[in-house]
């Protein structure tokens, strides 16, 4: 789950960018997560698992995979894709009464 500060990095993954696939892989930002896979720093969430079934849907392979690890973290807000644009989604902070 990218950061709201991630929106280049979506960018490029999206292929808004012109970078090549094996260029967003080459990209800064990416560390080892518990498991050794490639996560990226600074996402409000990174899941880690091993790949249980391909399954081919019309022209999308599409991955099912067993989650072993999810780190969170609770800096940022999150970034979707909404009506041709990227947008924060805030999250509610708790009052203390």
């Amino acid at each position: 789950v990218l950061n709201h500060e991630q929106e280049i990095m979506a960018r490029h993954f999206a292929g808004m960018t012109g970078v090549t696939m094996e260029e967003r892989f080459a990209l800064s930002g990416w560390q080892q997560g518990a498991l050794g896979q490639p996560v990226l720093k600074g996402s409000l969430a990174s899941l880690e698992g091993e790949i249980s079934q391909v399954q081919t849907i019309g022209t999308h392979l599409v991955y099912l995979v067993e989650i072993r690890n999810i780190t969170l973290s609770p800096q940022g807000h999150g970034l979707i894709y909404f009506k041709r644009r990227f947008h924060p989604v805030m999250m509610e902070m708790e009052v203390a009464v």
